[in-house]
């Protein structure tokens, strides 16, 4: 089929799982929940504020804001 024939997949207008105050307030119990451990498999790991953090597909970032607290605004994300 000629390019020009070709169209972009329709992308749904919304986050799978929903973006409601619902939805985050969920997320944030869950975050309250496995926070702690979490960031101790970090320190565990030997995460420190001189190595670098992709957050991808993680939800709306609260882990990230965190290490942020935990390394300061410096570390590499």
């Amino acid at each position: 089929m000629p390019a020009a024939d070709r169209t972009a997949p329709s992308l749904p207008q919304d986050y799978v799982l929903g973006t409601h105050d619902d939805e985050r307030a969920r997320l944030e119990c869950q975050h309250s929940l496995w926070e702690a451990l979490a960031l101790s498999a970090f320190d565990h790991a030997g995460m420190g504020s001189d190595m670098r953090v992709l957050d991808l597909g993680c939800g709306p970032g609260l882990m990230l804001e965190s290490l942020v607290a935990r390394h300061g605004p410096h570390m590499p994300a």
